[in-house]
């Protein structure tokens, strides 16, 4: 019990412990469109200096990272651009290791990788199904004023429909609690 992939809590690596790097971000500053940039991950304590060439259309990115324990590495990363529906393109990176197109790679045991590749988990993945309903009943009563009330502008229609949606997420939380108390337990606390 608790082993390597046992679903426990706490066990996986998770996207908010890696340090990313995301082309939605990268188009934010305007590297996209520039050829140099310096970035810095202070969380992680990490610097990396990115560069964009062009060859033969495509588009290379060299990223250099300094990493006050390992050095200085580096990696290749090619940019894809795809075609959308309406006009436009865009972007994606290659994942250095399966070459699929992704929005983020994080670096991961020394090397650039794909969520997938490096094996993350974002943290709503990792939460048992008591936490999980406590956070989404959470996430309605965020759009609710103070004490459950109707914000000004909404909509009755919406305001029932987040109150409908509440209550059954609640009785969800019940029966999952209920499920999670040993049935030992249940005969002393219920006695028929």
């Amino acid at each position: 019990m608790g082993g390597s992939r046992s679903g426990r809590y706490g066990r996986h690596h998770r996207v908010e412990h890696y340090p990313q790097l995301n082309v939605r971000e990268l188009a934010g500053v305007g590297f996209l469109h520039s050829l140099v940039l310096h970035n810095t991950w202070h969380q992680f304590e990490i610097a990396a200096r990115i560069e964009m060439t062009e060859i033969d259309g495509e588009h290379r990115i060299t990223i250099d990272i300094k990493q006050p324990e390992r050095g200085i590495f580096g990696c290749t990363v090619w940019l894809i651009r795809r075609p959308m529906r309406f006009g436009g393109a865009r972007s994606f990176f290659k994942c250095p290791f399966c070459s699929r197109p992704c929005e983020a790679l994080f670096i991961y045991r020394g090397a650039f990788r794909c969520r997938i590749c490096a094996d993350l988990k974002y943290l709503s993945q990792t939460r048992d199904p008591l936490s999980r309903q406590h956070d989404a009943i959470a996430k309605l009563r965020g759009r609710l004023a103070s004490d459950d009330e109707k914000p000004k502008r909404m909509r009755w229609a919406t305001y029932d429909a987040i109150l409908d949606k509440m209550s059954g997420r609640q009785q969800r939380l019940d029966s999952v609690w209920l499920a999670s108390i040993p049935k030992s337990l249940m005969c002393r606390l219920f006695p028929e």
